[in-house]
């Protein structure tokens, strides 16, 4: 899938560099998950930590299995990680509330008590 919009930045003395801002298909994230599925079970981390090499090996296998991808170990493979990361703990963060869980049959977050239910709306703009 190709990049979505890109805008230049200023770096060190008047360079202009080009950043690209990636938008990922369903597929592309599922072959991912797969492969760090893979790389887990091969022993790459530890600690905490992916080894060194690691995103070298991911963007090989997301190569060999979406022929003609772009996707690069850094930024694509790094920076999706990091955002998957922060993402999960927000989703920690809300569903450690009280009054808040989680809709398997409809795979949402539901708000069952009032103070639920404003602590979403106060983070929605247009509810406000």
């Amino acid at each position: 899938m190709d990049s979505g919009s890109t805008s230049g930045s200023l770096v060190g003395k008047g360079k202009k560099v080009e950043k690209t801002r990636r938008s990922w298909s369903a597929h592309e994230e599922e072959v991912l998950i797969q492969a760090l599925k893979d790389v887990i079970n091969k022993g790459w981390k530890s600690e905490n930590r992916f080894r060194v090499g690691c995103l070298t090996l991911l963007e090989n296998t997301m190569r060999v299995a979406i022929t003609g991808t772009n996707i690069r170990g850094n930024p694509h493979i790094n920076s999706k990680v990091h955002v998957w990361k922060k993402t999960h703990g927000t989703l920690v963060t809300i569903l450690s509330k009280s009054g808040v869980g989680w809709n398997d049959t409809d795979k949402t977050i539901e708000a069952t008590t009032k103070y639920g239910k404003q602590s979403f709306s106060q983070t929605t703009p247009h509810d406000q």
